[in-house]
C-alpha cells in the first residue's frame, strides 16, 4: 500500500506524522522498538473499544520489511527441513 507523505502534521525526534486523504500515517524511526509501537497500537484499540471518544480509527500496523521472491521463499523452506 503506498500513501501520501507530503502533508506533514508533526515531526518528533523518533516519528513522523501525516495525513493522506481521510488517514494519519505515523511513521517511526528504522530503531524504534517494536514492543513501542504495538504497545501504542494497543493502547489506542483500547481506547477506541472502552469510551465514546471522538479518536482516529486504528486501520493496521505493519512493518516495512524487504520483498523476497517466491523462489527464495522456496529455498529457505527447503533447508529447513
Amino acid at each position: 500500500m503506498s500513501y501520501n507523505l507530503e502533508n506533514e502534521l508533526m515531526k518528533r525526534s523518533r516519528k513522523y506524522i501525516y495525513k493522506d486523504k481521510d488517514s494519519i500515517i505515523k511513521l517511526f524511526v528504522e530503531n524504534y522498538s517494536v514492543a513501542d509501537i504495538l504497545n501504542e497500537a494497543l493502547i489506542l484499540a483500547r481506547v477506541e473499544e472502552g469510551c465514546d471518544l471522538n479518536i482516529p480509527l486504528l486501520k493496521e500496523v505493519t512493518k516495512d520489511m524487504e520483498l523476497i521472491d517466491k523462489d527464495t521463499i522456496i529455498e529457505l523452506k527447503s533447508i529447513k527441513k
